[in-house]
């Protein structure tokens, strides 16, 4: 049986941490808990010098994946919040 949104997010916040720095950046660390705060959205990113919006792809099992996703904005820049709202959209 597949599992849930909220299963595998609750199984991806408290796995270990699979960056090479193992750790959140400090200076992204407060966002990261406000997304991951909110019920539909989930991030394990640590990295404060990169934004990547993808499109959600599944996988046969209902896994999320990365690999094969449409990447939607990646910006290591600075960007303007009605960007990152306007490719959400």
């Amino acid at each position: 049986m597949a599992l849930s949104f909220k299963e595998r997010k609750e199984r991806r916040l408290n796995g270990p941490d699979l960056s090479r720095k193992k750790s959140i950046d400090l200076h992204i660390q407060e966002l990261v808990e406000l997304i991951n705060e909110e019920e539909v959205y989930c991030t394990a990113s640590s990295c404060s010098g990169r934004i990547v919006l993808i499109s959600r792809t599944d996988t046969e099992d209902g896994q999320v994946q990365k690999k094969g996703c449409t990447w939607l904005l990646v910006s290591h820049d600075i960007i303007d919040w009605n960007d990152v709202v306007g490719h959400m959209r």
